[in-house]
């Protein structure tokens, strides 16, 4: 886990800062799958995770796919 500092806010990296979402791309009708997975009907629904960022106590964690982005963007703006 890096620690850094970045425009006076305290990061810390880790890879444990990922969002879950549900991937509804393989499913025909969306909105019918919904309501059947109400009722208890399986449906072919992916569970993935996504990159993100949580500031808890004044201390930002974040991915480090979204530190290498925002590093990268600050350097671009410098120059």
């Amino acid at each position: 886990m890096l620690t850094g500092s970045l425009a006076g806010m305290t990061f810390r990296e880790t890879l444990t800062a990922v969002e879950a979402f549900d991937d509804w791309s393989r499913v025909r009708s969306p909105a019918r799958a919904q309501r059947r997975l109400k009722r208890g009907f399986r449906q072919n629904i992916d569970r993935r995770y996504r990159p993100a960022a949580f500031e808890i106590g004044g201390v930002i964690y974040a991915h480090p796919e979204i530190l290498r982005q925002l590093r990268s963007q600050t350097t671009e703006a410098r120059s």
